[in-house]
């Protein structure tokens, strides 16, 4: 027989249990007898408790869990699902559960969002940013940014199909971040209504969130500006510029990361405020070319001196795109900052270089100033509206390959 004492092992629960089901057998109790059942019952509650944690229910456990509460049949989930088919599949484990559907258990039938999103642990956000969710091309988005967003996962079997049935769960913790920490609505100096907005936002958080994983080895001093762009100039000489560049930034105090550019958009770049407070650089290097490396790279140097940290001024982000036509003050700006820390057109008016042209003379006068060929070759194409001459100075399929 038990005797009433707290529960320690399988064999004083087992012995719980028996006289338990005796007490549960008689119809009538007497008043001692039902303390002791509520005292029973008790005690092995404690002692279950102790050796079996409860586990977290999973989505479809939440769901079936709440049906048998409520009474429902799966034809009573349609409303929530959409569809008879959809409330087979998710029952059956065939198909996951959108933000739509976990929005709708959450606010009909008052699941806890923590149950609905259990397998897919991302944090719930109402989305600041109106993504057309329906229209990316994930497959696309991973093959280009799957390194960046989904280190440990973007490999494993399965993982692009679970993320092309539910791309919203994957992708709004990069969103939120984004939509968080930058005024991006407001602050896009230059248009992006020719760029796919979607694919322009995610290419942001990929940047974003690449820039904040880089460790700097010093902080922005916007006075180190003048030596800044010097040091550049001087490195553009080298074969591999672009990646000292790169690590002279990380050495004063400026993120610099590479993000490929998604389908459907024609971003070169972009300067934003990190969340260390320092200044990030990304650039797409869509054009493989030395020539439009430096400019884009001297253009969001201008935004960061000019613009990131005026306290005037809201913004804290400028995403930059081919955009003709466009005459964005503050473009202008940053456009006029590149030309004149690069190289000043009266140089190049000094030497004739405008209508003499010739790859000896371009050669030699970027060897006389110290500065790469291809940044002399831009601004002459440029300034002459002629992309046809001095093609082999401008370094094309020079960039990427170095970082890679």
């Amino acid at each position: 027989m038990f005797r009433k004492k707290v529960i320690r092992n399988d064999e004083d629960h087992q012995m719980a249990m028996k006289r338990l089901d005796e007490l549960m057998d008689i119809d009538v109790l007497t008043a001692d007898q039902e303390d002791e059942l509520d005292l029973l019952a008790h005690l092995i509650e404690v002692y279950e408790k102790s050796i079996y944690p409860k586990l977290p229910l999973s989505p479809i456990d939440a769901i079936r869990f709440r049906m048998d509460q409520l009474g429902l049949k799966q034809r009573d989930l349609i409303p929530y699902f959409g569809s008879a088919g959809k409330v087979s599949e998710i029952l059956s484990g065939k198909r996951s559960l959108t933000l739509p559907m976990i929005r709708s258990l959450n606010k009909g039938l008052k699941i806890p969002l923590e149950s609905l999103v259990a397998e897919d642990p991302s944090e719930y956000t109402t989305g600041k940013l109106n993504i057309a969710w329906e229209s990316l091309n994930v497959k696309n988005i991973l093959n280009v940014l799957g390194n960046i967003l989904f280190a440990t996962q973007h490999s494993k079997s399965g993982f692009v199909e679970k993320v092309i049935r539910n791309p919203e769960i994957y992708f709004s913790p990069f969103l939120k971040e984004v939509a968080d920490n930058l005024a991006f609505s407001g602050c896009c100096r230059r248009k992006v209504d020719s760029s796919d907005y979607n694919s322009t936002l995610l290419w942001l958080s990929a940047s974003y969130h690449k820039a904040n994983s880089q460790e700097l080895s010093a902080n922005f001093d916007r006075n180190n500006m003048t030596e800044t762009v010097k040091a550049l100039r001087e490195i553009s000489t080298s074969f591999d510029g672009p990646v000292k560049a790169k690590e002279y930034l990380i050495n004063n105090g400026i993120h610099f990361v590479t993000v490929p550019h998604l389908d459907k958009t024609f971003l070169d770049g972009a300067a934003f405020i990190a969340k260390d407070g320092n200044p990030a650089i990304s650039m797409t290097l869509r054009y493989d070319r030395l020539d439009y490396f430096w400019f884009t790279l001297f253009h969001e140097l201008g935004h960061i001196h000019h613009h990131l940290f005026d306290k005037s001024d809201c913004c804290n982000i400028f995403i930059d795109e081919q955009t003709p036509g466009i005459k964005d003050e503050k473009e202008i700006e940053a456009d006029q900052f590149a030309v004149k820390n690069l190289l000043d057109d009266s140089i190049l008016e000094e030497h004739n270089l405008f209508n003499d042209i010739s790859t000896e003379k371009v050669t030699k006068l970027a060897r006389d100033l110290n500065l790469s060929p291809a940044i002399l070759a831009w601004r002459i194409r440029y300034k002459l509206n002629n992309y046809r001459i001095l093609s082999n100075l401008i370094g094309n399929k020079g960039v990427r390959a170095l970082f890679q």
